[in-house]
């Protein structure tokens, strides 16, 4: 039998990555008193948070994720929960647009952004914009 990758065991959410440690996240880090809720309340939660943690690895085939991406991708979705950030917006944060920059950069280009315009708008540094405009490669 295939190994689980997300487990729910009470209050514990973990998901399993290739080669890597399991990724463990406390719900009670979250919500302090859920040992005091319901059995269907703990799995109603544990449920939804587990689906908002594997909905960050959503890509599409052509951009698959390494492990250590994954990884780190979960990592940092649970972090933004626990500093109360539910929703984080494209573009904002360390994983930049949900838009690949070949396809964004054009656009924005377009509608007559310049470098700076354009960073502050991809959440990349003006020395990258520079760069993919020159080379192509993000």
């Amino acid at each position: 039998m295939a190994k689980q990758v997300w487990t729910v065991e009470k209050t514990i959410v973990t998901r399993s990555f290739d080669g890597l440690a399991d990724l463990s996240m406390d719900l009670a880090d979250l919500f302090p008193d859920i040992a005091t809720y319901t059995e269907c309340q703990t799995a109603a939660i544990a449920n939804g948070v587990k689906q908002k943690l594997a909905d960050i690895l959503a890509v599409p085939k052509d951009q698959a994720l390494t492990e250590q991406e994954k990884r780190t991708r979960v990592s940092e979705r649970w972090s933004d929960i626990l500093d109360g950030n539910w929703n984080v917006k494209a573009g904002v944060g360390s994983r930049g647009p949900s838009v690949p920059l070949k396809v964004l950069v054009p656009a924005l280009i377009q509608a007559g952004l310049d470098e700076a315009a354009i960073a502050a708008a991809t959440g990349k540094s003006v020395e990258m914009i520079v760069k993919f405009l020159e080379t192509g490669e993000e």
